[in-house]
Formats: C-alpha cells, sequence, structure tokens
C-alpha cells in the first residue's frame, strides 16, 4: 500500500494548545473498512499503536517538548506502508517555566541575598558606633 504523505510544517503551539487531534486516511477505496492504521508519538510513547476502527488519534494534556507523530497504514491485502507519514510540533513551555523566567528568579534571589547581607552588615556597623 502506498501512504500519501500530506506534510505540514513543523507547529510551535503554545502551552495552552496542548490537546491535538490527527485524522488519517488511506487512498485504498476498493474496501475501507479494511484499512488499518498505527501511530507512535514519539516524545511521549516508544511504541506502535494500532488505530482500532477510527482514522483519528487524539493526545491529551501533552506536556512541554518536542513531539514527532509517525503514521503508516495498510490496505485491504495488510501489507503495511513503507513509508510513515510524520508530522512534528513543539508544544512550548509557559512564560514561568522559560530560561528567561528562571535567569529573572536567580538574579531576584541573589538580589535579595545581596540586600539582607548588606542589611546585617549596616546593623553590624550601627552596633559598633
Amino acid at each position: 500500500m502506498t501512504l500519501r504523505v500530506h506534510t505540514v510544517p513543523d507547529l510551535r503551539l503554545g502551552p495552552q494548545q496542548n490537546t491535538l487531534s490527527f485524522d488519517f486516511a488511506a487512498l485504498d477505496y476498493g474496501a475501507p473498512d479494511r484499512n488499518q492504521f498505527e501511530y507512535m508519538l514519539e516524545g511521549a510513547s516508544p511504541e506502535w499503536v494500532r488505530a482500532e476502527r477510527t482514522r483519528s488519534v487524539t493526545f491529551a494534556n501533552l506536556g512541554p517538548g518536542d513531539y514527532l507523530l509517525r503514521v503508516r497504514g495498510s490496505g485491504r491485502e495488510g501489507v503495511w506502508s513503507t513509508e510513515d507519514g510524520i508530522a512534528r510540533f513543539t508544544i512550548l513551555s509557559p512564560w514561568w517555566r522559560t530560561s528567561w523566567a528562571y535567569a529573572v528568579y536567580t538574579l531576584l534571589v541573589l538580589g535579595f541575598l545581596y540586600a539582607a547581607y548588606l542589611l546585617r552588615l549596616r546593623e553590624i556597623h550601627l552596633q559598633k558606633e
């Protein structure tokens, strides 16, 4: 069976866009009820999953990260495609979990520690006077 791949550009999704659905189809119209599909979502599960009696898959509550969806199909003869359909997507971290946010958190903590150190030095200086 030949799997015609409709590629989409790499998707970059916000942290709230973490539930995705994908539909797939085979071009074997002779016995469409015998078409079968398998998919694997790299980044979430390393195993192929058989799509039983369905031509779609939904992934809910995916965490931030890079993902690669692979789909393969077979027609009425049961011969699996040699080429996988592929969709790449990235779910971005919320702003408070980005490297910029962690840098700001670090600077704030260091600033508070430095301010506490200066206040302590001032107290010691005032006690000496």
